[in-house]
């Protein structure tokens, strides 16, 4: 797994410290460890575990700014992207998490996962549905990073985060071509598109991240 996680972070141009790569990568054993127990990920190959899990979901470290946040994950499944993420850039910009994951059993794994990579004093697992949710971090004035990886369509993300959103928060989208689309006017109104990245992941082709800062007004 070490060797496969190596190989795709060579081909994204993702650079981790060493701490980093040994927490994803425990993350990536762990999964495949209880994927069919759970029902976690549609694979246990590790080539496809590195490729279309891990580097696609790190892909936002080439747009996401050096400030610290916290970051929510919606339908954080098995940690992806929220996990991975976390475990990337526990050292640097996340110092804090919340994984909302309504399913039981993928949250028992979230929890779980997080000892093994040793980052439970740093994540919280909400075995609830977003909108049942009580968001502890709303006090704070650290900006949030909200992310959700193949939960929703990127428009209805976009218009699921702006009922909690505040000044300077971010939101990823992750979109399969690299077209934003012409459905997305009236979500785009309160957000401005700070950075974007389009790539290639060997087996679903071109993606692209999007990330977009909260402006609470339309433009």
């Amino acid at each position: 797994m070490r060797a496969a996680i190596a190989s795709a972070l060579t081909r994204h141009e993702l650079e981790l410290t060493e701490p980093a790569i040994a927490r994803v990568e425990r993350w990536a054993q762990e999964v495949q460890k209880h994927a069919k127990r759970s029902n976690l990920i549609g694979t246990s190959e590790n080539d496809r575990i590195a490729e279309e899990l891990i580097a696609d979901s790190l892909q936002l470290l080439h747009v996401l700014p050096s400030a610290p946040v916290h970051m929510i994950d919606v339908g954080s499944g098995a940690g992806v992207p929220g996990l991975i993420l976390h475990g990337a850039l526990a050292d640097a910009q996340v110092r804090t998490s919340t994984l909302i994951e309504p399913r039981d059993k993928r949250a028992m794994f979230l929890r779980h996962a997080s000892r093994a990579m040793g980052l439970s004093d740093q994540i919280q697992v909400i075995a609830e549905r977003l909108e049942d949710a009580s968001l502890d971090q709303r006090a704070s004035d650290t900006p949030v990073l909200w992310v959700s990886r193949a939960v929703f369509a990127p428009e209805k993300w976009l218009e699921v985060v702006a009922s909690y959103a505040r000044p300077q928060d971010l939101c990823a989208v992750w979109c399969n071509g690299h077209d934003l689309g012409t459905t997305w006017a009236d979500p785009l109104s309160a957000w401005r598109l700070e950075s974007e990245r389009a790539y290639h992941v060997q087996g679903p082709g071109d993606r692209t991240v999007f990330l977009f800062r909260w402006t609470s007004a339309a433009t």
